[in-house]
């Protein structure tokens, strides 16, 4: 090879690399432009939605003592006096999601649409089994979000397979986010008035609660 070729043969493989390092550079840039490193991020979402159903609800008429509490009686509104209401505990013990728990929960609904809701929240990892608890451990605090839905004429039917068909919806809430932290326990109470509960006050014989967390 002569020294006029060589150097023409320097010159191609010089300009092809600056070509390669120009394009890795561009494209360096372009992934570095807005910030986020390159590597996939798993976005966080909710949990699923565990849901149970109170047993029926217990009739009665609101007078003092029963606002004041003086009797015993457990998730009564602050409403005005003599007018009906029905409080709902749930059938089984607790309502849990994972780490995340509601217990001695009972909702309270009055005619003129009053409501008031009542539990106690708990977010404890030790709830889940042990193999499980490293995985909520890392969890500091959590949000829940609650759902109550007003349950008329249940069950309207069954299957061959005794599972019900069909749960007429009456009225439903949406709790404002609770915030709870790790191996922390909290007493909820909270009221409203919400007029769907008026309209069909008397249809309403059960309570359904749905629980999820982020």
């Amino acid at each position: 090879m002569n020294r006029r070729e060589f150097l023409g043969s320097g010159l191609m493989i010089w300009g092809a690399t600056s070509a390669l390092g120009a394009d890795w550079l561009n494209r360096s840039k372009a992934r570095q432009r807005c910030g986020i490193p390159c590597y996939d991020y798993s976005p966080h979402r909710c949990s699923n939605v565990m849901t149970e159903i109170t047993s029926a609800g217990l009739a009665l008429v609101v007078t003092p003592e029963l606002i004041d509490g003086t009797n015993g009686t457990v998730g009564t509104p602050d409403v005005k006096q003599g007018l009906a209401a029905k409080t709902f505990q749930l059938a089984a013990r607790d309502l849990t999601n994972q780490h995340c728990r509601l217990s001695e929960l009972t909702v309270t609904i009055a005619s003129d649409g009053s409501w008031v809701f009542q539990c106690l929240a708990t977010q404890d990892p030790s709830i889940v089994g042990e193999q499980m608890r490293p995985q909520f451990e890392r969890y500091v605090r959590n949000h829940l979000h609650i759902s109550v839905r007003g349950v008329g004429l249940f069950p309207i039917g069954e299957s061959v397979t005794d599972r019900v068909v069909a749960k007429p919806e009456c009225f439903q809430i949406d709790l404002p986010q609770l915030t709870i932290e790790k191996r922390e326990q909290r007493r909820i109470r909270l009221t409203g008035c919400t007029e769907d509960i008026a309209n069909v006050y008397r249809l309403v014989d059960r309570v359904e609660v749905d629980l999820r967390y982020d």
